[in-house]
């Protein structure tokens, strides 16, 4: 096995191990037993603990980003972007589903963290958001929509949609009538849900 594929093999199983237990509860031998590897090796790559989280949190992030960001470059109307955004958003956190509380969990317990998205994703995400704006404030011109704050905007989705992933997981504890909240029925009428809730709130 090369160089590559080893820091691989050691980034996915940290991904793993931080995911489930946050970053405080994990431990570098835990992640070079799941990785098959020794805590040399991990160490001969990524030095510290806070370092190869960095990396699994960088690379998620950006997973995240890239999972909508090219919709505010295609010219279509607001309602529709709106559409596919929360769209696209919600789905990326179906398919990643613990990554909501991974994330809520980081940005409230660790200040290093917290300052690790203020200052790397943010930049990455001004271009869009600015885009997005100038299209709000085009509808908001014509009367078409509700005088609505792009970041207000942005926060609502985003809440909606991650608060759902978070949450999920404890409804396990439910009476067995709500066993359909884990079918794949229910996500798409949750997902339905907030896309429909989203375009009634802005709607003038």
């Amino acid at each position: 096995m090369d160089d590559f594929s080893k820091e691989k093999q050691i980034l996915r199983a940290a991904e793993e191990v931080f995911l489930e237990k946050g970053f405080s509860a994990s431990k570098t031998v835990e992640i070079a037993d799941k990785a098959g590897v020794n805590h040399a090796l991990l160490h001969y790559y990524f030095r510290t603990k806070e370092n190869l989280f960095n990396k699994v949190f960088t690379e998620k992030m950006d997973m995240f980003i890239e999972s909508f960001e090219n919709l505010f470059s295609k010219n279509m109307p607001l309602t529709e972007l709106i559409h596919s955004f929360v769209e696209a958003q919600f789905n990326f956190f179906s398919q990643n589903e613990k990554l909501p509380y991974f994330i809520i969990h980081e940005m409230m317990a660790n200040d290093h963290h917290r300052k690790i998205f203020s200052e790397q994703f943010f930049p990455k995400l001004s271009h869009s958001i600015e885009q997005f704006n100038q299209l709000l404030q085009e509808e908001i011109r014509k009367g078409n929509i509700k005088n609505v704050r792009v970041l207000d905007l942005l926060v609502s989705i985003t809440s909606l949609n991650m608060f759902f992933f978070v949450v999920r997981p404890g409804t396990k504890f439910f009476p067995e009538s709500f066993s359909v909240y884990h079918t794949d029925q229910i996500i798409e009428e949750r997902k339905q849900t907030h896309i429909d809730t989203i375009l009634s709130w802005i709607k003038k």
